[in-house]
């Protein structure tokens, strides 16, 4: 069975703001936009020391009293309002974490929020194992141009790194030397695209995150956010199948050493053709690549040997120079 029967494509936006930290307009504004857009979802993920503020700035259609972090209630309720009159369209909330040990992180599926910069690792660390369920991301890495050590606590907290970022009036930057760096390092983590919005703009640009999963719903798309069945895109009409012997993208598989990698890759683009594909590996390194005539489909199967630990991802390049990354299977000698 293909991942096409299973598995449905849905594209939004993972880091974005509002006048709730130091964007502009709502949350609930910011869904509404978003989905006028044509985004499946979008993840309002304020930073968390405004949220924590006294200031109430909320949508006057929702009312809330005697909260003790007025802003944060009010984000999750508007997004539990939005999503209580579409099915076409999941509002999700989340917090963006300061911190003296890797920049900006954020944190999605709590209920709780962190209301002071972070100081270490282990702080950090104490408090997901009382917030179990929380997702984290790596974001815009290219501001302190570093990779924070590995860490086996927090790797299986930590699951995405923002390899793309940026929506005017802030440049878009790519991060994808900065990726290869953290998987060498042994971070397990998914590709995924941030746009950080700061104003009225959710949506209005093509670099989004394609998250697979099977239907349309808050706990599919944490699910797949999870198991970094996720990809970076430029392009959000690309729809890009990855496995390795029959494991989506995002997996860790373990396999005996020399034994075979049977590589599958379906990358279909009805709007931006597809130039190459490329497998790449360790420290960047290109193993195998896939030219095309700009078309808009290509299926590639291959099949590599297994000689360590490592970690595999597909690189497409469009016709237009515009790059999609999939979140890398990782595998593991048994």
């Amino acid at each position: 069975m293909s991942i096409k029967e299973l598995y449905n494509f849905y594209y939004g936006i993972p880091h974005a703001h509002t006048s709730y930290s130091d964007g502009f307009q709502t949350p609930t504004d910011a869904f509404l936009y978003a989905r006028d857009k044509g985004l499946d979802f979008l993840i309002v993920t304020e930073h968390s020391r405004h949220l924590t503020s006294s200031t109430l700035n909320f949508d006057k259609t929702i009312n809330i009293s005697g909260s003790k972090n007025p802003k944060w209630d009010m984000l999750r309720l508007e997004a539990d309002y939005i999503n209580s009159k579409y099915i076409d369209f999941i509002a999700m909330a989340g917090f963006e974490l300061s911190t003296d040990f890797s920049d900006h992180i954020n944190i999605l599926n709590s209920n709780e929020i962190i209301g002071k910069k972070c100081k270490s690792t282990a702080d950090l660390y104490r408090w997901l194992t009382l917030n179990k369920d929380c997702i984290l991301s790596f974001n815009h890495p290219f501001r302190i141009n570093k990779i924070l050590n590995y860490c086996p606590n927090l790797n299986k907290y930590i699951n995405l790194f923002e390899i793309g970022h940026g929506a005017p009036p802030r440049p878009y930057t790519r991060c994808l030397d900065l990726f290869y760096k953290a998987l060498d390092k042994g971070w397990h983590l998914g590709a995924i695209n941030g746009q950080d919005n700061h104003i009225n703009n959710w949506g209005d640009y093509d670099n989004v995150t394609c998250v697979i999963c099977k239907t349309l719903n808050h706990n599919s798309i944490i699910e797949a956010l999870r198991s970094r069945r996720v990809y970076s895109t430029e392009s959000r009409s690309l729809k890009l199948t990855y496995k390795i012997n029959d494991h989506w993208m995002g997996s860790i598989i373990k396999v005996k050493a020399n034994s075979p990698l049977n590589f599958y890759i379906l990358a279909e683009d009805r709007i931006n053709n597809i130039k190459n594909l490329q497998i790449i590996s360790s420290k960047g390194q290109i193993l195998d690549q896939l030219n095309s005539n700009n078309t808009s489909t290509i299926d590639w199967q291959v099949t590599l040997i297994s000689n360590a630990s490592n970690w595999y991802l597909i690189k497409v390049t469009h016709c237009n120079d515009k790059i999609s990354v999939s979140s890398p299977i990782f595998i593991e000698n048994s």
